[in-house]
Parts: structure tokens; C-alpha cells; sequence
């Protein structure tokens, strides 16, 4: 008691000023904690309203999602179309490894036997009909004594076509292969671009009546089995007054006809073998200083 009596006036005074101080802590304290508590809301709002806007049309992963599947059906529209309208080849035309070093003498092997087969084919048929030439098309090739082996696969790729049209022919019923003419391969594609495409031209001339004529023309473009563009088409009637070489008049049939077309197959250059055209970039002469030596003099 003695202590409270004599130091009353200041720990009063010292209670007084705590308490003064804890008030104005607390009036402090409310607006601060109440404004806190206000920016913390208009945050959330934000939030909300951020991730309500992300969940819209504007959607990044949905956007993603929706060019990659747009991307792939383009790739299987692509891939479809391109069985449609390719020229598909044999397994044979691929070169063994046992040839390896010689392709040309494994072309000159599989087109004798293409060539005892489509012979077989054309006797078989009823009516029969005519193949009258030997070479299928490779007179050239063949008569030179020298194979080429650089252009042994593209030969192979034309004789599987050359099979697939005297094939065709037969199942026609035309009357004769008077001669087919498969031309070099052509690399093509849109102006100022890669090419992309080899085109392989072919010519072939028959004797026909008008009814198997045009089931050829239709057979040439099933897609998937043999696709074939028909770019002209010469047809002439026979002349019953028309003379051979002989000179005598040929017993001719005025329904049959002499008919030459010219067609052309595609198939796709691979990815990996285009080769795009740079162009050389030219640099500038340089304005520094003269190699092995100091700048500033």
C-alpha cells in the first residue's frame, strides 16, 4: 500500500496512457483491417470475372484442342486423297537387294516376264486380243545393249503402269494394242513452288469398236485401283477402201475404229525428297578494318 501511495499519480498516469494508446491502436486497426478486407473482395471479384471471360469462346486450351483436331482430319483428308488419285505400283517394282548392283538387268528380267504375261492375258480373252507391240513401250531401253541403272526404278514404276493399261485394254476387249508409249517423268507442281508431283505421260493407240473404248475411258479412273488423267483423244473410223502396204484394199470393219490416247498418271514426291531451290543470299562487303590489323589505324 505504501507503494501504490506513493507512486498513485504515476501509474495512474501510466494506465491512462496505455489505455490511450490501445484506443488509438484500435481505431487504426478498424479502418486498415476494413479496407484490407475490401481490396481482398475486389480481387475475388476479378477472379470471378477473369475466369468466367477464360471460359468463353476466347478459351486458349479449347482454341488448341480445336486447331489440333482440324489439323488431323486435314491430315486424313490429305492421306485419303492421295489414294484416290495416286497410281499405286507393284511390290516388284521395289529393286531386291540381291540386284542391288544392278538394276537395270532386274528391270530387263521383269519386263520380259510382264511381257510373257500380258501375251498369256490376250490370248486368254474372248475375243482374243492383239498385242502387237513386243517391247511394251521400252523399244529404246532395251535395244541399246546398255542398261541404265540410274533410271532402272523409274522404268520399273513405268512398266507397272504400262501392266495396269494393257491389262485394262484386255478387259475392254479392244481388238489390238497397236503400241503404248510411256514418256520420262516429269516433276511438277504450282508455279513458284517445289514440285511435289511426278507426272508419268503415257500414249497409247488401238483398234477398237466404240463400246470398248469407253469402258477403258471409265476403267482408267477408279480411284484407289488406277487413276489415270485423260488429257487428249484422237479417234478416227476406218476406211473399207483402205489400202496396206501392199497395196491391196483391206477387208476393214466400218464399226471399228483407230483411236490414240493420251493420258497421264501422279504420284507424290515423299516429304524428305523435295528439295527446295534457295537462293544464294549475297552479303555485303564488310566495312570494318583489314583482318590483322588494330582498329584506329
Amino acid at each position: 500500500m505504501r507503494l501504490w501511495e506513493e507512486n498513485r499519480r504515476l501509474l495512474t498516469g501510466a494506465g491512462i496512457a496505455l489505455l490511450a494508446v490501445l484506443a488509438a491502436l484500435f481505431t487504426i486497426a478498424l479502418p486498415v483491417g476494413s479496407a484490407i478486407e475490401q481490396d481482398a473482395q475486389v480481387y475475388r471479384t476479378l477472379s470471378e470475372k477473369l475466369e468466367q471471360a477464360r471460359r468463353g469462346p476466347c478459351e486458349v486450351a479449347e482454341a488448341v484442342e480445336s486447331l489440333r483436331a482440324a489439323s488431323d482430319a486435314l491430315e486424313r483428308e490429305l492421306a485419303e486423297l492421295k489414294k484416290r488419285v495416286e497410281i499405286p505400283f507393284q511390290d516388284w517394282t521395289s529393286i531386291p537387294a540381291s540386284y542391288a548392283r544392278d538394276p537395270g538387268a532386274y528391270f530387263a528380267l521383269k519386263h520380259a516376264q510382264v511381257r510373257d504375261e500380258l501375251y498369256i492375258e490376250c490370248q486368254k480373252a474372248e475375243p482374243r486380243v492383239r498385242l502387237s507391240d513386243d517391247y511394251l513401250g521400252f523399244r529404246k531401253i532395251l535395244e541399246g545393249g546398255i542398261l541404265d541403272n540410274k533410271q532402272a526404278q523409274e522404268n520399273l514404276n513405268r512398266l507397272s503402269i504400262v501392266r495396269r493399261l494393257v491389262l485394262l485394254l484386255v478387259e475392254s476387249r479392244v481388238t489390238e494394242i497397236v503400241s503404248i508409249s510411256p514418256g520420262e517423268p516429269v516433276k511438277t507442281g504450282a508455279k513458284d513452288y517445289t514440285p511435289f508431283i511426278i507426272e508419268y505421260p503415257v500414249q497409247i493407240a488401238v483398234k477398237t469398236r466404240l463400246d470398248p473404248l469407253m469402258k477403258f475411258l471409265h476403267a482408267v479412273r477408279r480411284p484407289g485401283e488406277f487413276f489415270l488423267v485423260v488429257r487428249g483423244l484422237q479417234v478416227r473410223g476406218r476406211d473399207p477402201r483402205s489400202k496396206d502396204a501392199a497395196g491391196s484394199v483391206q477387208a476393214a470393219d466400218d464399226g471399228e475404229l483407230d483411236a490414240v490416247v493420251s493420258a497421264a498418271g501422279m504420284r507424290f514426291i515423299a516429304e524428305a525428297d523435295r528439295q527446295p531451290a534457295r537462293p544464294v543470299e549475297s552479303r555485303p562487303a564488310g566495312t570494318g578494318p583489314p583482318a590483322g590489323r588494330p582498329l584506329g589505324y
